[in-house]
């Protein structure tokens, strides 16, 4: 449970510097990943192979945002940490979460504010629904 609250903590502080200045320290996000790794053992003994899939969504997001230029790599490393924490299908739906509240915002920013921005920072929606799916776990 003290993990789970570190990592909000942490995803707050990451969602307000995603917010001002659309960059997010690496080096904190690392931190995280191993900090993930640590509670995965400490937990469970050794690192589950659930826990080990739970990486790949946010190796794909790296992946796919080297590729097309659309998603950060900040963005991937925070999705593989909490992957590590959460495993492989509440990683899933929790970028599922994300996306979907990415587009609902997104679709009011340009319908109603007419706002030109093409890009948006996607860590406080992550943010959000790991929230979400902590709730449901």
């Amino acid at each position: 449970m003290l993990i789970y609250i570190l990592f909000l903590s942490v995803c707050i502080y990451l969602s307000i510097q995603d917010i001002r200045k659309k960059v997010v320290p690496v080096w904190l996000l690392l931190v995280l990943v191993i900090i993930a790794v640590v509670g995965e053992y400490m937990t469970s003994g050794a690192i589950s192979r659930h826990a080990l899939l739970g990486i790949c969504p946010g190796i794909f997001m790296i992946v796919s945002g080297k590729v097309t230029g659309q998603i950060g790599v900040g963005d991937g490393l925070l999705v593989s940490a909490i992957g590590i924490l959460i495993g492989l299908y509440m990683s899933l739906y929790m970028i599922m979460f994300a996306f979907l509240m990415a587009l609902c915002f997104f679709g009011f920013i340009r319908f109603y504010r007419r706002a030109q921005s093409k890009t948006i920072p996607f860590i406080p929606f992550i943010s959000v629904s790991f929230f979400i799916v902590l709730l449901l776990k």
